[in-house]
């Protein structure tokens, strides 16, 4: 008898050491401050299960079986920039609707800010019990992020009315397609006097401006621009005689004579869409010894949404030519660099 009381009381104690010894319920999955992971730009704030998470971008390691009892939850927020081991979950409670995270650092030194991604897995039967998610350090910085907003003026007077969007704090924004002004050649946006780096991470709020260029005419024309087949024609960058045009097997009607003052310059590319005439010169000047040529899209223009190769072929004034040292190709999808 006494014996079997021991036998119970022994697996009694087995039981409540092993439920003592299960997995945590919140738990830091992931964490990084680094500007080349596009997880940073994501938006999803949580994932409770394993379809939702093969669709999105996020490659966590994750086994299906997780979301069983567990979601992940997505939180972004401005802080000393970090590595995935510089956080650790030291505890966390619930404390009314909210269940706070408190995150203990190993920074031994001051880091520079940076728009920070955390990935957490919380247990579904604690996240079903609050309406908020609080993460903070163990110092009491609340992890957080601000918005800051980008304006951008378009720089004269008859413009349309200045463009506003509004970011994460620490985000590194995409260079925006270039705006188009008929009889100007587009410039950049500038801060001050500085064109924009778009490679920085924004920490303030942006006022940027765009600056323009009046055009040049009559030098430059664009005489073909379609997509096309590579096994039908051979691409020749630049073409100065008569009798390399016709070894490229172009059909542009050009005759003998055009070329004692012309030349052709062409440049392909693979673009989205299939058609003719998708694109058109816009614009172009000199710059620093470059010829920039901007060329805009034909809205109007019934496209084949497929990948392919795109024939673009300027004439080119040679005496116009001569003075230049490179071309640069811009437009809403491309820009290219080549002479």
């Amino acid at each position: 008898m006494r014996r079997g009381v021991l036998i119970i009381i022994f697996l009694t104690v087995l039981l409540y050491l092993n439920g003592c010894q299960t997995k945590p319920e919140v738990k830091l999955l992931y964490a990084t401050s680094n500007q080349e992971d596009n997880y940073l730009s994501g938006t999803i704030s949580y994932l409770d299960n394993y379809q939702d998470y093969l669709k999105s971008s996020y490659d966590l390691n994750i086994k299906e079986d997780f979301f069983t009892n567990n979601i992940l939850y997505f939180l972004r927020a401005y802080l000393p920039f970090l590595n995935s081991n510089d956080y650790q979950v030291s505890e966390y409670y619930q404390e009314e609707n909210s269940l706070y995270i408190i995150c203990k650092s190993s920074f031994t030194e001051k880091q520079e800010d940076a728009l920070t991604l955390f990935v957490f897995g919380i247990s579904k039967e604690l996240y079903q019990k609050v309406d908020q998610v609080i993460a903070q350090d163990e110092k009491g910085l609340v992890f957080k992020t601000e918005e800051v907003t980008i304006s951008f003026d378009y720089g004269y007077s008859s413009s349309p009315d200045s463009d506003e969007i509004v970011v994460k704090k620490g985000t590194i924004l995409t260079k925006p397609f270039a705006p188009f002004r008929e009889g100007y050649l587009f410039l950049g946006w500038y801060q001050n006097e500085e064109e924009y780096d778009f490679k920085r991470a924004i920490k303030e709020d942006l006022y940027l401006v765009g600056r323009w260029l009046k055009s040049e005419s009559g030098d430059v024309e664009l005489l073909y621009s379609s997509s096309f087949s590579l096994q039908k024609k051979q691409i020749t960058t630049f073409i100065f005689d008569y009798e390399s045009y016709l070894e490229t097997n172009y059909e542009l009607g050009l005759e003998e004579d055009f070329f004692n003052d012309y030349l052709l310059y062409s440049y392909y590319f693979i673009n989205n869409n299939l058609g003719t005439n998708i694109y058109r010169l816009h614009s172009y000047a000199i710059i620093n010894n470059d010829l920039i040529i901007q060329c805009s899209t034909n809205r109007k223009i019934i496209v084949l949404p497929a990948f392919g190769p795109y024939l673009m072929v300027f004439k080119i004034k040679k005496v116009f030519y001569e003075s230049i040292d490179n071309i640069l190709i811009k437009g809403s999808y491309f820009d290219y660099y080549l002479k």
